[in-house]
C-alpha cells in the first residue's frame, strides 16, 4: 500500500481502486465509479439549473448525458486520483449545463402555450416519459436512484437535511439560508458543501453494502 492510499478513508480507498481498475480497462469498475458520483453531480446540476430551465430538462438527465460522455471519452482522462476524476466529471457536467442554458435562452421567445396541455387535460399532448425514448428499465433505475438519494438524505443530521432542502429543492440563496441559520452567507455555503460531502459518503456506503449483498467482491 502506498503512502497516499494509507492516508485515505475506506471509501476513498475503494474509489481509488475502482479508478485504477477502470484505467486498466474494466468497464464494470468504471460503471461503479461513475455511480458513486451520481448524487454529487445531481446536486451540482440542480444548483446550476434555474427553475425555468428545469421545465425543459432535469438534473438527472444531464447527469446521465455526462456519464455517457465520460464512458465514451474516458481514454482521454489522464488524472491519477479520485479528486482529478471528480474535477473531470464536473467539467463535463458544467459544459452540458452551459449548452442547455444557451439552447434555452436561444428559444425562450417561442410561444410555449402550444406546448402546454389544455386546462381540462389532453392526454395526447402530455409530455410522456416514453416520448423521450426511455425504456421501462431506465425509468425503474432512475426511480431507484431517487429513492436511494432520499433515504440517504434522511440519514443525515437534521441541519444538513435542512440546508440541502433549502438550497437544492427550495432554491434558496445562501444569503437567505444564512439568515435562517443566523450565520453568514459564506458559512451557509460551507455548511451546504459539507452536507453534500456527507451525503456522498452515505451513498457510497449504501452502494458498497448493496454490492456485498449482491455477491460483488469489494477489494
Amino acid at each position: 500500500m502506498s503512502i497516499m492510499e494509507a492516508c485515505l478513508s475506506d471509501s476513498e480507498r475503494q474509489t481509488l481502486i475502482l479508478l485504477m481498475e477502470a484505467q486498466a480497462g474494466s468497464n464494470s469498475s468504471l460503471g461503479q465509479l461513475l455511480q458513486g458520483y451520481s448524487a454529487y453531480l445531481n446536486l451540482l446540476a440542480s444548483e446550476e439549473l434555474g427553475s425555468d430551465i428545469k421545465v425543459k430538462t432535469s438534473a438527472s438527465d444531464l447527469v446521465q448525458d455526462s456519464f455517457l460522455e465520460a464512458k465514451r471519452d474516458f481514454g482521454q482522462f489522464t488524472g491519477k486520483s479520485p479528486q482529478d476524476f471528480q474535477a473531470w466529471l464536473r467539467r463535463l457536467l458544467l459544459n452540458n449545463v452551459a449548452n442547455v442554458i444557451r439552447s434555452y435562452h436561444g428559444t425562450e421567445k417561442r410561444n410555449i402555450s402550444r406546448e402546454i396541455p389544455a386546462a381540462h387535460g389532453d392526454l395526447n399532448r402530455m409530455p410522456l416519459i416514453a416520448d423521450r425514448g426511455r425504456t421501462a428499465s431506465s425509468i425503474v433505475m432512475k426511480n431507484e436512484q431517487l429513492d436511494a438519494l432520499q433515504l440517504a438524505i434522511q440519514k443525515l443530521p437534521g441541519h444538513y437535511q435542512d440546508v440541502i432542502q433549502w438550497r437544492n429543492y427550495d432554491r434558496a440563496s445562501f444569503e437567505d439560508i444564512g439568515q435562517r441559520l443566523e450565520r453568514s452567507a459564506e458559512a451557509a455555503r460551507k455548511l451546504w458543501a459539507r452536507a453534500v460531502e456527507l451525503l456522498q459518503q452515505e451513498l457510497d456506503a449504501t452502494h458498497e453494502a448493496s454490492a456485498v449483498r449482491s455477491g460483488i467482491t469489494i477489494h
